[in-house]
């Protein structure tokens, strides 16, 4: 294995199914490998969940793409736009467009209709300098690339865009989602603990931070509030590394259901991934 990033294209047969204690069962792949100079257990767990919402999130990004081909292409179609039509210019702009998500290249191809002609930049400029040497009595003159210009024919030429277009690779997309979608990476130096043990640790934790999203929304409904609490200190109880090494206090709840915290939910995620031994997770 080169990288820990490798382990996402090992096969689905590789795995073995690991049962929690709640019955999930959840199939992972473990092996070890060398991050920063030492040894550490990495494992790959799968979700059906985390993989329908990478792929509607996916599919969101890939309407917003389109979106913005769209209205690139109308302000092309525009001869009084000011935008620069430079085909370097606009692959750099299509680049980031394809920023949102790492996969996009794998699977967007995207093509230019152009057509050579003056460099527009340098010939806005040129036409500057005609109606200064007009005013001055003098011959128009730039210098490009330490070349002196006289007439716009001089101009060098450039790819001017006309319009983009783009193609989506159905099948590098769908390989894309098998190989990297729903899967959580996970990396820990207790190599002597079992999967079961570490998966349990990474849901606990995962839990932990949900609900204190979860109390982002909370305002009047205390009676779930009062179930998210319970399952919360059940969380915490039940793993003899939290109930150890995690305090939480539970201050004031307020007359709108508010509920104030010690601690702020990075402070825990903190806590938690130092008493677990998790020493880092990874959803690409």
């Amino acid at each position: 294995m080169k990288s820990v990033s490798d382990l996402y294209g090992v096969p689905l047969s590789s795995y073995e199914n690991v049962e929690l204690d709640d019955g999930k069962i959840v199939p992972s792949y473990r092996k070890k490998a060398t991050l920063y100079g030492k040894e550490h257990t990495v494992i790959v767990s799968l979700s059906d969940e985390l993989k329908k919402g990478q792929v509607k999130e996916l599919n969101k990004q890939i309407g917003k793409f389109e979106e913005a081909i769209t209205e690139l292409n109308k302000s092309l179609e525009n001869p009084r736009g000011t935008m620069d039509k430079r085909k370097q210019s606009l692959e750099d702009r299509i680049k980031k467009m394809l920023l949102p998500n790492f996969y996009f290249p794998d699977f967007i191809n995207v093509s230019y209709k152009t057509e050579e002609m003056a460099d527009p930049i340098l010939l806005r400029e040129f036409k500057k300098e005609e109606k200064q040497a007009k005013k001055e009595n003098r011959d128009p003159e730039l210098c490009i690339e330490g070349k002196l210009i006289h007439k716009p024919e001089e101009i060098p030429l450039v790819s001017i865009v006309k319009s983009v277009s783009y193609e989506i690779d159905n099948n590098k997309k769908e390989s894309v989602i098998d190989k990297y979608y729903g899967k959580h990476l996970l990396v820990t130096d207790q190599d002597d603990w079992d999967t079961k043990r570490i998966l349990t640790v990474y849901r606990d934790q995962e839990f932990i931070e949900r609900f204190f999203q979860r109390f982002q929304r909370y305002k009047s409904f205390l009676g779930e509030t009062r179930i998210s609490l319970d399952r919360f200190q059940n969380t915490c109880s039940r793993n003899d590394l939290l109930s150890r090494s995690l305090t939480v206090s539970f201050c004031t709840i307020h007359a709108q259901g508010q509920i104030q915290l010690s601690h702020s939910q990075s402070q825990i995620a903190r806590l938690l991934l130092t008493c677990s031994g998790m020493s880092c997770h990874i959803n690409r």
